[in-house]
């Protein structure tokens, strides 16, 4: 089944795009114990491509409003920053005909709420399993809407979304390589106050046993994505990520499917909509001080850049899209 793109009320040819300025942070995040890389695909991928779609993100060609509901409203939920291609959508086993421009996050909102529980210290040394079953009932309670993706090709135990099946990985790599995620933070000109409380507090997990000898099961936690009801994504063939894109812009995303056209399907990168992981923060701790959902900010990315040193090298050049610095 081939899937439209649906704009839903959106017209945007023609449309302005709001000021941004996009930035080359890092050639890579220098780290990763992943197979997707960058520079394996240089040597399979023609240059001409490649710069195509350099150009393409360095001009914001590939800037988009997230998509609106049927009356007007955007779309509160999200999917995960996955740069594959969408095979079908559906919802409560209903096939959707269309796929919606949607705010991207790694693992999609419950894996964002599980890596704030675990880096504010509030796991309560469950099992993973466990942390994932209640970032959902917490998102569900603070009426925060979310998605997720599958692929057509895992094995049974596996839900198809690398940042979901790899969690305890992602958990101990982040434990392992600690001072490297949290100075490849500190670059990006935020507030890290709380930082270093939120790193020892992933520490503090990973050394439980719990997370090292569990029966995590990636498929399980995706059942209960699933079984809530929320949109979710059947992806297509192999990573061909070589790009990570950092969007600071609230309300725009990141049309992934121009890079696939751009480069004949041969290219792919990897998104996180940095402006959701602050509103999902803002929103599940909203009777919090602002330096408490700042730390929950922080947790998210921390377990973002878990997951880019998990899948990847560590060799895909990051670029930030943000608002202009003069």
């Amino acid at each position: 089944m081939e899937i439209e793109k649906d704009i839903m009320n959106i017209d945007t040819i023609g449309m302005q795009k709001p000021d941004f300025e996009v930035t080359l942070l890092l050639d890579g995040i220098g780290i990763g114990s992943g197979n997707i890389s960058h520079n394996d695909r240089i040597d399979v991928v023609a240059t001409e491509k490649i710069k195509l779609v350099v150009d393409a993100i360095s001009n914001g060609e590939i800037l988009v409003p997230v998509d609106n509901y049927k009356d007007g409203t955007m779309l509160d939920d999200d999917g995960c920053g996955d740069g594959r291609v969408t095979l079908k959508v559906y919802q409560d086993q209903t096939i959707k005909k269309r796929s919606l421009n949607r705010a991207k996050v790694f693992g999609g909102g419950p894996t964002m709420a599980a890596a704030s529980r675990i880096g504010l210290g509030k796991h309560d040394k469950k099992p993973l399993q466990e942390v994932f079953a209640d970032s959902v009932s917490a998102l569900k309670t603070a009426k925060i809407d979310f998605g997720g993706h599958t692929d057509n090709h895992s094995s049974e135990d596996k839900s198809g979304c690398g940042a979901i099946d790899n969690a305890p990985l992602i958990i101990q790599n982040i434990a392992s390589n600690s001072e490297h995620i949290k100075a490849t933070i500190q670059g990006l000109g935020i507030d890290t106050t709380g930082l270093d409380d939120a790193m020892a507090n992933f520490q503090e997990y990973a050394e439980l046993d719990l997370v090292r000898d569990s029966k995590y099961s990636g498929s399980a936690v995706m059942d209960t994505i699933i079984d809530s009801g929320k949109i979710v994504k059947e992806l297509d063939g192999t990573h061909n990520e070589m790009f990570i894109i950092l969007n600071m812009l609230k309300d725009q995303t990141v049309d992934q499917e121009i890079i696939r056209s751009l480069s004949g399907g041969e290219i792919q990168a990897f998104v996180v909509d940095v402006w959701r992981l602050a509103s999902i923060s803002d929103r599940l701790y909203s009777n919090k001080s602002d330096i408490y959902k700042n730390n929950a900010f922080l947790s998210k990315l921390i377990y973002t850049l878990g997951v880019a040193a998990t899948l990847t090298k560590g060799d895909l050049p990051v670029y930030i899209i943000g608002p202009p610095t003069s």
